[in-house]
């Protein structure tokens, strides 16, 4: 497992992280890694914003889930690095509306 870096705040393991009807919700700075199911969700929310994330599974891993977004409006992932299994997206921002 990589060493925690000072720019995370938190960082999370081998659980996964559900946000549920939130609104005008941030997220910011977490690094999720080795989750046994999917890393992070997104469920009944409405305008988030998650930036400067780190998800992250070993490539071999039968988990490729990284961030789910279900019934939610207005999702903004931005300036973050999603590496699970086969994905990988880096630096990237991806808007969902």
């Amino acid at each position: 497992m990589p060493s925690p870096s000072a720019e995370y705040e938190t960082i999370i393991t081998l659980q996964a992280l559900t946000f549920h009807r939130c609104k005008n919700l941030k997220v910011r700075k977490l690094m999720l890694l080795n989750s046994q199911q999917m890393h992070m969700a997104f469920t009944r929310c409405m305008d988030v914003v998650a930036s400067h994330l780190k998800v992250l599974a070993p490539a071999f891993s039968p988990n490729t889930d990284g961030i789910h977004i279900s019934a939610t409006k207005g999702v903004e992932v931005k300036d973050s690095v999603i590496r699970t299994g086969r994905l990988s997206l880096t630096k990237h921002t991806i808007s969902f509306t």
